[in-house]
C-alpha cells in the first residue's frame, strides 16, 4: 500500500493548485487563547460561591457578597485575597473596601504562598481532574468544573482550612522552603 502524499502548502496554494479558502487565509489571528474567568473562594464552611453562580457573568458584588453573607451571616470571617496584581485593580480595591468588613491588608500578605493557601490547592485539584479528559468545547470544560465544584464537600474544605497551621509549621521547619503535602 502506498503512503498518502501530504500536500505541500506554500503561499496559500497546495501542490494540487487548489487555493486555500479566502476566509481561512484572511482570518484574524487571535493574540490570546479563548478562555473564561473562574472566580471562587474557600472557607471552612464550604466553597464560595455556591455552584449555581459559578462561571456566570455576574459582578463580584452580585456573587461574593450574598455568598459570604449566606455562609457568615454575622460577618464573622477574615477575608484574604490573592496577592496577584490582577486582584488589586482600583475597582477591586474599592469593592473590597466597601463590601468586606474584615480583611488582611494586601501589604501584610505573603506572596507566593500557594503551598500554604487551600484555594491554590483547590485550583490544582481542578486542573488535575481536567487533565484526565479530552473536551470538545468550552461548555464541556465549564460543565466539568461545575461537577468538580459540586462534589467538593464542606468536610474537605474544613480539612484543608484546618491544615493551615500545620503547613505554616512545616515551612518554619524547612526554613522557608516550599512544602508538599508530605511535609505536614
Amino acid at each position: 500500500m502506498e503512503e498518502a502524499e501530504k500536500p505541500n502548502i506554500t503561499n496559500g496554494i497546495n501542490e494540487n493548485k487548489h487555493s486555500i479558502p479566502n476566509e481561512l487565509s484572511t482570518a484574524p489571528e487571535e493574540k490570546f487563547a479563548k478562555g473564561f474567568m473562574l472566580w471562587g473562594g474557600i472557607s471552612s464552611k464550604g466553597l464560595i460561591p455556591e455552584v449555581h453562580y459559578l462561571l456566570m457573568n455576574f459582578s463580584s458584588k452580585e456573587v461574593s457578597v450574598p455568598a459570604m453573607q449566606q455562609l457568615f451571616p454575622d460577618n464573622d470571617y477574615i477575608f484574604e485575597d490573592d496577592t496577584s496584581r490582577i486582584h488589586h485593580t482600583a475597582a477591586v480595591k474599592k469593592f473590597v473596601e466597601e463590601n468586606i468588613p474584615d480583611r488582611i491588608d494586601f501589604d501584610d500578605q505573603a506572596v507566593k504562598m500557594d503551598d500554604v493557601w487551600p484555594i491554590e490547592n483547590f485550583w490544582s485539584i481542578i486542573r488535575q481532574e481536567l487533565d484526565e479528559y479530552v473536551f470538545n468545547s468550552f461548555q464541556d470544560v465549564k460543565q466539568k468544573i461545575v461537577d468538580i465544584w459540586q462534589n467538593f464537600s464542606q468536610a474537605k474544605c474544613e480539612k484543608m482550612m484546618n491544615s493551615i497551621p500545620k503547613r505554616l509549621k512545616a515551612i518554619v521547619q524547612k526554613q522557608g522552603q516550599r512544602i508538599s503535602r508530605f511535609d505536614y
